[in-house]
């Protein structure tokens, strides 16, 4: 599940307290409201911040898509500045470019911008954030003036006008066909064409799980996500550590005894914090297994890189 991550869609606090935030696309602030697309410091910091609006910021009800994109995006790269090291990353640059959406993210909020009316939320909520955003410049990456900026922005977004839950919804319902029609694609069956082996080693499986279709789901994760199923016949009996690291998105591993089987072993995220996923199976020569590929939730799509790593001589 992503640590930190910018989101535009679950990002409409108490309005979606029985919502969809799955922890792939979460609702960011310490209060539960969020700036319609703050990023989730996973424990850095109070992601909420801003200037003294006066109990909330009248800022209309005209606000575009590419707006909102704007002002989080800086919001994002004031963070990235001043906590990258707090959340695991090398660079600020390294920060910004592992939060930024995709086309696919954006242009699934844009849809979901159309289908809900909550202009009168964005619109507060982008203010609010360009607000924060000048703050913590203000602030020169001092930790205390910064959460100071993230108290004004809660009680700011507290004030911006809640919107009915038959927008939310229909918000919502926009952005999951979205993300169906361009991430998630129709089934493909068991196993996915040409993806059978009996290889160990680097990249024993490579290739995309867009547009691969839902037709499984592990019990550590995935909400509809796209996934690819790998048939692999194991060349000895041992235990085997299977991961994904390289791959391009938040992943999902697990194993199955066969095509809709049985489910053996199931991990979410590998240990150290990584968004890709490592299990270790203890499996038995000639034995066929279904090494599935999944993604975090129904955005986190992309490409795959599966490892199998064999016993120890």
């Amino acid at each position: 599940m992503k640590l930190l991550r910018l989101s535009l869609v679950l990002a409409l606090g108490t309005a979606l307290a029985c919502g969809d935030d799955d922890g792939g696309m979460d609702a960011g602030t310490d209060s539960g409201t969020d700036t319609g697309g703050g990023t989730d410091t996973g424990g850095m910091m109070d992601t909420g911040g801003g200037t003294d609006t006066g109990g909330g910021t009248d800022a209309g009800t005209e606000v575009t898509p590419a707006q909102v994109e704007a002002a989080n995006a800086a919001q994002l790269e004031e963070e990235c500045a001043c906590f990258f090291a707090e959340g695991g990353y090398d660079s600020a640059e390294e920060c910004v470019t592992d939060n930024t959406p995709g086309s696919v993210d954006m242009a699934c909020f844009s849809a979901a911008f159309a289908a809900g009316d909550l202009r009168a939320f964005f619109a507060c909520s982008t203010a609010a954030t360009n607000a924060y955003v000048t703050c913590v410049e203000g602030a020169a990456c001092d930790e205390a003036m910064v959460e100071a900026c993230g108290t004004t922005l809660d009680d700011a977004l507290d004030a911006c006008p809640e919107p009915a839950m038959a927008e939310v919804e229909a918000f919502l319902a926009a952005s999951d066909a979205c993300y169906v029609e361009m991430l998630v694609g129709e089934a493909s069956g068991c196993p996915d064409s040409e993806a059978t082996s009996t290889a160990t080693g680097a990249a024993v499986f490579t290739g995309t799980t867009a547009l691969q279709g839902d037709d499984a789901e592990g019990s550590c994760g995935d909400s509809g996500a796209a996934e690819v199923q790998l048939q692999w016949t194991a060349p000895a009996t041992g235990d085997f550590v299977i991961d994904t690291l390289g791959s391009s998105f938040d992943t999902v591993l697990y194993v199955l005894d066969g095509c809709e089987g049985t489910e053996i072993e199931c991990n979410d995220d590998e240990d150290g914090g990584s968004l890709q996923s490592q299990l270790t199976l203890s499996a038995t020569a000639d034995t066929e297994y279904i090494i599935v590929v999944d993604g975090y939730d129904a955005s986190e799509a992309g490409d795959y890189v599966v490892n199998i790593t064999p016993p120890a001589s």
